[in-house]
């Protein structure tokens, strides 16, 4: 069971990866109203906090379809 909960895990963190690389928000733009745009980035720290945010909901969430998919199959060997 560790083994599928565990692969779960470490394919739920590296797709929350891949996908939190692409959408996490990195930059900020203001548009003042009168013709200027501003634009801030994010602080690196920032960045990353948000990007392992989403890592662990996903691993988590990997975790638990590996758990179901171990016990679906423990249900159909018998």
């Amino acid at each position: 069971m560790g083994k599928f909960v565990e692969k779960g895990f470490i394919y739920g963190l590296a797709l929350g990866f891949c996908i939190g690389v692409f959408f996490v928000p990195y930059k900020e733009v203001l548009d003042s109203g009168e013709g200027f745009i501003e634009t801030s980035h994010m602080e690196l720290i920032d960045i990353f906090v948000v990007l392992m945010r989403i890592c662990a909901a996903s691993g988590l969430s990997g975790a638990g379809i590996g758990y179901y998919l171990y016990v679906d199959k423990m249900k159909h060997s018998k």
